[in-house]
């Protein structure tokens, strides 16, 4: 869900018949809020990859969990990394159709 730019996202409607397109991208860089661990270890980013605690148990060994958890977890409860985030909005029309409204998230 990650892997594609504005350009290819118009591409695909043009490819789907789409002849009115329309796309507004939003792009923010912010200081992240703090952040329960609990909730930071069981949310996936989005429905294609596994959350944190599930990438955590397939891939460390019990020392490497509690050794990745103590130098990451205080950042993630402080916040004020900065993260980015980018939405593009899409509007588009077939043809002898009506608009609908389609939003990508990235």
């Amino acid at each position: 869900m990650l892997d594609f730019d504005e350009r290819e996202l118009l591409r695909a409607c043009k490819v789907a018949g789409f002849r009115q397109i329309r796309l507004d991208r939003s792009m923010c860089v912010m200081p992240s809020q703090p952040v329960p661990w609990e909730m930071a270890l069981n949310v996936a980013g989005n429905p294609n990859i596994p959350s944190l605690a599930e990438a955590m148990e397939r891939v460390f060994s019990d020392d490497e969990r509690a050794r990745f958890e103590a130098a990451i977890r205080p950042r993630i409860e402080a916040g004020g990394r900065m993260q980015r985030s980018a939405v593009a909005h899409l509007v588009a029309v077939k043809d002898g159709g009506e608009a609908v409204d389609l939003v990508a998230l990235r």
